[in-house]
């Protein structure tokens, strides 16, 4: 029936001087998927609409101090113990707490153990062991459980942690310092970095450091996301704060 609808309708399109054939087909197949572009005249008014919805939603986020498209379940506190699905991924996250540091020494770490020239290197003086005005390391005390079967997802990412804020303007929010990074012998071109391996049942208790200018946030404006960024119904939440 529904071949029978397309060709009587491709037909029909066919008969018209203004329309060509791809482009009544195209039309055709853009309503039958539901895709919204098909009113629209051209790629840039649609990508206009999206960045409307967008702001809208960043302006709800601000307002509500919820995270864009978290539903209740989704959203947890400091101490909160959660499932956190990537894929078929499971594991068990707890973001325990967190501390501010003014340099690596006072976090505990130095320059070689992370990633900051590859990414940052603006924002640190190597001669004081510090960070240009404003910017503080913020260091979450994570534990994971992996609760995936047997020899199936042993390998974890801790790149699937990023620091968020509320109005999504941050752009420092990739981990700069993994307290359990692979030692260099064990990735000599540093390109594992953000990996870690934990085993069917194990826990793993690690820090992980982004560097955030202090200026511009206050801690009411962060939160932890936690997941992978393809699947929003996957990704958790956690606010920087202890539940009720």
């Amino acid at each position: 029936m529904k071949i029978k609808i397309i060709a009587s309708v491709l037909l029909c399109c066919l008969t018209l001087n203004s329309c060509s054939y791809i482009e009544a087909e195209n039309k055709i197949k853009q309503k039958m998927k539901g895709d919204p572009s098909a009113d629209i005249q051209n790629e840039e008014s649609y990508m206009k609409m999206e960045d409307s919805i967008r702001e809208e939603k960043i302006q709800d986020s601000i307002k509500n101090k919820v995270p864009m498209n978290a539903t209740e379940e989704q959203l947890h506190y400091l101490g909160e113990t959660f499932e956190l699905n990537i894929y078929e991924n499971k594991n068990e996250v707890t973001i325990n707490n967190f501390e501010l540091f003014d340099s690596l020494g006072a976090a505990g770490t130095s320059l070689s153990e992370t990633i900051i020239f590859d990414t940052k290197s603006e924002l640190y003086d190597l001669k004081s062991d510090s960070f240009s005005e404003g910017y503080k390391l913020f260091v979450a005390d994570i534990t994971v459980t992996n609760k995936s079967e047997e020899g199936v997802f042993d390998l974890k990412y801790i790149c699937d942690f990023l620091l968020e804020d509320f109005a999504y303007s941050n752009n420092d929010n990739w981990v700069i310092w993994f307290s359990d990074h692979p030692k260099p012998e064990d990735d000599p071109d540093g390109k594992g970095y953000y990996t870690y391996t934990l085993y069917s049942g194990e826990t793993k208790n690690v820090k992980v450091g982004w560097l955030i200018d202090m200026d511009k946030y206050s801690i009411d404006d962060l939160f932890i996301q936690a997941g992978n960024t393809m699947e929003y119904e996957k990704i958790e939440y956690v606010y920087l704060s202890q539940g009720e």
